[in-house]
């Protein structure tokens, strides 16, 4: 990511569910994250904030999860309906594509990182779909914008390691306490890692506070 282009999701958008709530529904409460939280680091990140463009502002909780929503309206709508199915897999022949757009579940993050990371293969075709096809007028009010499909890869970099740290753990049958406390250390590094890319730092502080509420005794 470039410095002077910042990820982001559409703007001016009202009545957005709260990410927050949406978490309550798929995991656990984000309630009494703040309890783990450092107070210096708060204010700093504050400043920070303070001093970005409005435009360049990260989005808020309640606008991610609009953009993964409207995500998940996307394909739903590309696979219900034939013609529309017919239309994608036309484009992703020709290029030789042998991959389906695919709907997360949404209780499991990691599934809703995989829905995401499929859309992303589908970029191009999407674009070009839009741009040359007639019958993406059927799902013109749901098209991605260049903003949203940066956040999108955005939200992709950053689980993309995360869900790596995770299944290695599950994979490994014998993992020792020294194991398990070097991966989380190492998942800690990556999103205390600071970026130019302030909507990247958005979702890392964002995730961090999860992380340090869940596995707090374990990293000190």
């Amino acid at each position: 990511n470039q410095s002077n282009e910042t990820s982001g999701c559409e703007e001016d958008e009202t009545n957005t569910q709260d990410l927050n709530s949406t978490a309550e529904s798929q995991n656990s409460s984000d309630s009494d994250e703040g309890d783990y939280s450092d107070t210096d680091n708060e204010e700093q990140q504050f400043d920070e904030d303070k001093q970005i463009d409005n435009h360049d502002k990260p989005c808020g909780a309640s606008e991610i999860a609009e953009l993964i929503e409207k995500c998940r309206k996307y394909i739903r709508k590309i696979r219900k309906s034939s013609v529309l199915t017919t239309e994608i897999r036309k484009q992703v022949n020709d290029r030789q594509k042998k991959v389906e757009l695919i709907l997360d579940v949404k209780s499991r993050w990691n599934s809703t990182f995989k829905m995401l990371q499929r859309l992303l293969l589908f970029k191009e075709i999407i674009n070009d779909f839009h741009a040359y096809s007639p019958l993406s007028i059927k799902v013109e009010h749901l098209k991605i914008l260049n903003k949203e499909w940066r956040a999108i890869q955005t939200l992709s970099n950053i689980l993309d390691p995360l869900l790596d740290a995770i299944e290695l753990l599950s994979r490994s049958t014998y993992s020792t306490s020294s194991i398990v406390l070097n991966i989380m250390k190492s998942i800690q590094f990556l999103l205390e890692m600071k970026s130019t890319d302030s909507f990247e730092n958005y979702v890392k502080r964002r995730i961090i506070k999860k992380f340090k509420y869940y596995f707090k005794q374990q990293i000190n």
